[in-house]
């Protein structure tokens, strides 16, 4: 039976990600790999079926269940103005499709114009052995006997960022278009013990773009950065792009067959480099006036050559927590009115990557320092570093308003470097821990002020006044920030193992076990003769709700909540159950208010609601 598709496929490379960490320990890609039309096809006729192959199942029931308007990121179509999908207009959102039973092959029924050259894309995930890259799939066909439109072509240059004034974050998000925001959730760093989100990488990088001064600056002056890769867009008044480019190693690109429109000119980079450990993030517009916001192109029936972009983008290496400690705390004492301590060092990561960066060796792209200044009520500051410097200088507040109460754990300006720490758990025990779950693994580390604030228990030592690295291997199907739920217990799993390493000396303090319950109950003298995933009650809830499901054959059953970053925060049900309904409880207590999706995996069936928890 086809599962009906009702909306944009932002959600789908989140989801992917996640599908990914809980089968393997490598990232999957995810891209079009046929097409109906093909690419470049002519005489379309005006009613037809336009499908996509995918290198991957679709998560259909996310979608299915409204999930996919979350991230306004997905299938564009231009002129969406000038075609019916699905028996309405694109313009605002791609909707009536069919998804094939295996969840690969998306179709929509369509009515074109005669004599018009039309343009899909499709955001794609693209993962091989030595890079991971967003890239977009374009597919262009006519109804008439030729494809029509101009080229565009033009230039890229960006500066790399750096300085205090680049990397200020002004308060609020910058507006950005459907494709942007995906790139605004895959980008914003993930760091253990810290609720509140953390802005995105892109956000310092868009808002330089913005700032009309940047444009002002003469080429020659600009320190620059290789933007190969980036993926420059011709976008309408829609959003819709009317075309592709990727830009070549000598900085230009090359879009095909534009139709007659206005199109605003920006481009985009991430791209990750597996072999060197290397992440560049980019962002480039056309602003020829150079006041600060993106200019728009007339095509009309003339090729558009010379266009230059000018963007701001950053590269970072994978380093260790020492390597930028003084740097951060330079600044983080300028922030916190004159001096500052160092009292936490958590390493960060992002969705996107998570599962890319192989055997643990104390490294990584993004490091967090908590610092805590002086005075009674002390400011708390927050730096984001990577190797290039400070990418987010986050002032939190006082610690009277942040509810924190001294005294704050010091820790030592110098001390035994991340990838010591690491090496010392390999050796103590978490190469063998890694093997046993076979490299399905997340390796967190962490010291200081971030242990107790994560509320983890196991990652808090048992002598607060000795300063330790907490290195934390956790199962890829329990995350950091699911760690705190606890649920009638039923059935106990090793979820991950913790190891103390002496900042001082690096030598190892002992290790602990991570072990949590899961709890599910079979409804009495009820069977069942469809898998589903039923409505929970309460919904709102304030404390906990109960999730009731229906299993057709027995089979395994993987039952767990994400949040809108597409991040797990539960797993309420992982094992093998027969035949019959069940219903599981899940106690939020410790999350954020807010939406959350609750997924049922069984039997190769997948179903998703969401519920909403207010406490």
């Amino acid at each position: 039976m086809n599962a009906r598709y009702n909306g944009r496929v932002g959600l789908v490379l989140l989801c992917l990600v996640l599908a990914a960490g809980s089968a393997r320990a490598q990232l999957t890609g995810f891209e079009v790999v046929a097409s109906t039309p093909a690419s470049g096809a002519t005489g379309v006729a005006s009613e037809t079926t336009v499908s996509f192959t995918f290198s991957a199942p679709l998560p259909d029931s996310l979608l299915e269940a409204g999930l996919d308007s979350l991230l306004d990121l997905g299938i564009g179509v231009h002129p969406c103005d000038q075609i019916l999908v699905g028996g309405s207009s694109p313009c605002e959102q791609v909707a009536g499709g069919t998804l094939s039973e295996d969840g690969r092959t998306l179709s929509f029924q369509v009515t074109h114009l005669a004599q018009t050259t039309y343009t899909w894309t499709i955001p794609e995930l693209v993962v091989s052995e030595s890079e991971v890259a967003l890239r977009a799939f374009v597919l262009q066909y006519a109804t008439g006997e030729a494809l029509g439109g101009v080229t565009v072509d033009g230039m890229v240059m960006l500066e790399s960022a750096g300085g205090e004034e680049a990397f200020r974050v002004a308060p609020g998000e910058t507006a950005l278009n459907g494709r942007m925001e995906l790139l605004r959730t895959l980008t914003r760093p993930r760091v253990a013990g810290r609720e509140q989100p953390v802005p995105s990488l892109l956000d310092p990088v868009v808002q330089a773009v913005h700032r009309p001064a940047l444009h002002k600056r003469g080429a020659a002056t600009m320190q620059q950065m290789d933007p190969a890769g980036m993926i420059v867009t011709l976008a309408d008044r829609y959003g819709n792009p009317a075309g592709v480019g990727v830009v070549t190693a000598e900085g230009t690109f090359r879009i095909t067959n534009v139709i007659d429109g206005w199109y605003v000119v920006e481009g985009f980079l991430v791209h990750y480099d597996r072999t060197l450990g290397r992440l560049r993030i980019g962002f480039a517009m056309l602003d020829e006036d150079m006041d600060g916001e993106a200019d728009s192109i007339q095509v009309s029936g003339e090729d558009v050559s010379g266009l230059m972009l000018m963007g701001q983008g950053f590269q970072l290496d994978r380093i260790t927590a020492a390597q930028q400690v003084a740097a951060a705390g330079e600044m983080a004492a300028l922030m916190a009115g004159g001096s500052a301590s160092l009292s936490g060092i958590a390493s960060a990561s992002l969705p996107l990557l998570e599962l890319a960066e192989g055997v643990p060796d104390g490294k990584a792209l993004l490091w967090v320092y908590l610092f805590v200044g002086s005075g009674e009520d002390p400011q708390i500051v927050l730096m984001v570093q990577g190797s290039s410097g400070t990418l987010l200088p986050l002032p939190l507040g006082g610690a009277s308003e942040l509810e924190l109460t001294g005294p704050f754990p010091m820790l030592p300006t110098s001390f035994a470097d991340s990838d010591e720490a690491v090496a010392a758990a390999e050796a103590g025990g978490g190469a063998d821990f890694r093997a046993a779950a076979n490299n399905e693994v997340l390796v967190t580390m962490l010291a200081g002020l971030f242990a107790p604030l994560s509320e983890v228990a196991e990652f808090v030592y048992e002598d607060p006044s000795t300063p330790v690295w907490v290195i934390a291997y956790l199962h890829l199907r329990y995350l950091a920030d699911s760690l705190g739920s606890a649920v009638p217990a039923k059935q106990e799993v090793e979820v991950g193992r913790v190891f103390y390493v002496d900042m001082q000396d690096g030598s190892l303090l002992g290790s602990r076990s991570m072990v949590r319950a899961t709890a599910v109950e079979p409804i009495a003298g009820e069977t069942a003769r469809l898998f589903a995933l039923e409505p929970n009650y309460p919904n709102p809830f304030r404390r906990e709700t109960m999730v009731p499901f229906s299993l057709a054959q027995s089979g395994p059953v993987v039952v767990e909540v994400f949040n809108l970053l597409g991040q797990r925060v539960a797993t309420l049900v992982d094992e093998v159950l027969p035949a019959g309904r069940y219903v599981v409880r899940w106690v939020a207590d410790g999350h954020p208010s807010g939406l959350y999706v609750v997924r049922l995996q069984v039997s190769g069936h997948q179903f998703s609601r969401v519920v909403l928890y207010q406490r």
